[in-house]
């Protein structure tokens, strides 16, 4: 597991999404944990903006489950933005959600991925409320199954 990032404000994660987000491979799935209000969507956000997409665009898929938006980037063509709040696990299989793991030009971002059983994450980054704005990232970057861990 990587060092902790704390990070202030919004700017910050911003200045942290615009460092990390390029670095993913193409087809990237990212797993995002932490509780109801934690800043995962607003993770999703900055990496939207990190990769000259309209982060105003970017909004949670609590309701839909997917949202998908489309980049003119070299390297990502495509974010897709999965939130399992509401699904049970396993059931993303049903949805076929299972078609944006691996997906060439796309990076997948999926809230509560512990729902996603067999799925296989690039990376797990779990977010921690600290004081006020403040938040703790921790980042595990290991290719395997979530429930693994």
């Amino acid at each position: 597991m990587a060092k902790p990032q704390r990070i202030k404000n919004e700017a910050e994660l911003l200045a942290w999404a615009r460092a990390w987000v390029p670095k993913q491979p193409s087809g990237s799935v990212i797993g995002l944990r932490g509780v109801l209000g934690a800043g995962k969507t607003a993770f999703v956000r900055a990496c939207m903006h990190a990769l000259g997409g309209r982060p105003t665009d970017v909004s949670s898929p609590t309701y839909v489950v997917v949202h998908s938006y489309e980049l003119n980037h070299s390297k990502f063509k495509n974010i897709v933005h999965i939130d399992g709040y509401r699904l049970k696990a396993g059931s993303h299989v049903e949805l076929g959600l299972e078609q944006y793991d691996g997906a060439p030009e796309t990076l997948t971002f999926v809230e509560w991925p512990e729902r996603f059983i067999g799925l296989k994450f690039n990376a797990v980054i779990s977010f921690e409320i600290g004081k006020g704005t403040e938040r703790t990232l921790r980042i595990q970057n290991e290719q395997r199954h979530v429930s693994d861990s």
